[in-house]
């Protein structure tokens, strides 16, 4: 499945007009950041979110037509803590969302699960 974000890096990366540097994306490396502060670029911001959109866009209609679809999560907005951390999960902020739900009242939940998965939709189910 093609990720919403692809390619949106390299949009951005062209709109700064920043120098290859290490592996992409190139402009969130420090060398880029010190050009462009030391000249900062001619950048039409609305163009380059117009742009983005487009893009996102694509994306979506791209993995439209390949019959790939996220389906929602029976877990969509439920409103519990959930303070078990899985042992591969490796983020760091995971453990942080946890103990500040812990820490308050019900009032206070950790992440809320939006989507559950990638299926392919046969092609009745994508006209």
């Amino acid at each position: 499945m093609r990720n919403m974000l692809d390619c949106v890096d390299e949009l951005i990366d062209e709109c700064l007009r920043v120098a290859p540097i290490g592996h992409p994306p190139h402009y969130p490396h420090k060398v880029s950041a010190l050009g462009l502060n030391s000249l900062p670029p001619a950048l039409n911001g609305a163009e380059l979110v117009r742009r983005i959109l487009a893009q996102i866009e694509q994306n979506w209609l791209d993995s439209r037509r390949a019959g790939l679809l996220r389906i929602a999560s029976g877990e969509n907005w439920r409103w519990r803590k959930v303070p078990y951390i899985f042992p591969y999960n490796k983020n760091r902020e995971t453990p942080l969302q946890k103990d500040i739900a812990l820490a308050f009242d019900d009032d206070w939940v950790n992440q809320i699960p939006t989507l559950q998965a990638v299926t392919k939709l046969s092609d009745s189910e994508m006209s």
